[in-house]
């Protein structure tokens, strides 16, 4: 190998390595923040939440108590179904996707997380994937933890599995 390219080489690992130390720096940063916020302490005893979503969920839903209800975060984050009403005829079709788009696909991924580790979570999946299929299944499971988030940060609660209905 030349010279120039071992050196040009250097200098790419050299800016690898930078970045790979900043993105460590920034990490242990997230989960001190992490560590001292009791919100999103609360939002990772839910099934799928990590620091990491707890700290997007807790930035940006801010004060809970702007929401009505949870079904009112759900449509804030945009997992609900569209309503075409005519007269007599109302329909529901695909979700809304209003609101801010990586809170919904950060809910979605936390879904899939969840119904791998807890049984409640998979049996509601399973219910669903029945009648609908894979992917109304998870979004359906997203828009229940967005509901449940809701629930934990209005009562400063832990999440607990038990008093999950699978209705």
């Amino acid at each position: 190998m030349s010279t120039e390219r071992h050196e040009q080489l250097q200098d790419c690992l050299q800016v690898v390595e930078f970045f790979a130390e900043t993105m460590d720096e920034n990490d242990r940063t997230l989960i001190q923040i992490a560590h001292e916020n009791l919100d999103v302490q609360r939002l990772q005893t839910i099934p799928g939440i990590g620091y990491l979503s707890g700290l997007m969920l807790v930035a940006e839903l801010g004060d809970i108590t702007r929401f009505k209800s949870a079904r009112h975060v759900a449509s804030y984050v945009g997992l609900v179904p569209r309503l075409y009403a005519s007269a007599d005829t109302t329909r529901l079709g695909r979700i809304t996707k209003q609101g801010p788009g990586h809170l919904r696909r950060i809910l979605v991924q936390d879904a899939w997380v969840a119904v791998r580790v807890s049984k409640a979570f998979r049996q509601k999946y399973n219910s669903i994937l029945k009648r609908k299929g894979k992917k109304t299944a998870i979004v359906a499971i997203a828009r229940m933890m967005a509901e449940i988030v809701y629930h934990v940060l209005k009562d400063k609660t832990e999440f607990d599995e038990k008093k999950m209905t699978l209705g």
